[in-house]
C-alpha cells in the first residue's frame, strides 16, 4: 500500500480523481464505506496484465486528505516488487495530478 497527502478536502478529492481514473481507462465503483473506497479496474491487454486499484479516501482535517493505494495485479508471475512500483507511480501520478488543480 501507497500513501499520498493532498492539500485538498475529501468531497474535491473524490468526483476528480474518479474522472481521472475513467479517462485512464479504468472501469470506476464507488464503494459505501465511512471512508469512500474505490474500486478501479482495467482489462489487460499483451502488453500488460489486468490490474485493480483500490483507493481509500481518509480525511485527516478540513483540508488534508490522505489517500491510500493499494494494486492488484491479476498474473502470477509478477513479484510483490511490481505492484509496489505501480503503486508508487499512481500516488506520483495523483499528487502531481491535484497539483495542477490546486496550481
Amino acid at each position: 500500500m501507497e500513501s499520498t497527502l493532498l492539500g485538498l478536502a475529501m468531497p474535491s478529492v473524490l468526483h476528480p480523481l474518479k474522472d481521472c481514473l475513467k479517462q485512464k481507462g479504468f472501469i470506476v465503483q464507488t464503494m459505501p464505506t465511512p471512508n469512500p473506497v474505490l474500486v478501479a479496474y482495467r482489462k489487460g491487454n499483451w502488453l500488460r496484465s489486468a490490474r485493480q486499484l483500490i483507493i481509500e479516501l481518509i480525511c485527516i482535517e478540513n483540508h488534508l486528505t490522505r489517500v491510500d493505494i493499494t494494486v492488484i495485479k491479476e498474473d502470477s508471475t509478477d513479484t510483490r516488487w511490481t505492484e509496489q512500483a505501480i503503486e508508487g507511480n499512481f500516488a506520483s501520478f495523483i499528487r502531481n495530478y491535484f497539483k495542477k488543480v490546486t496550481s
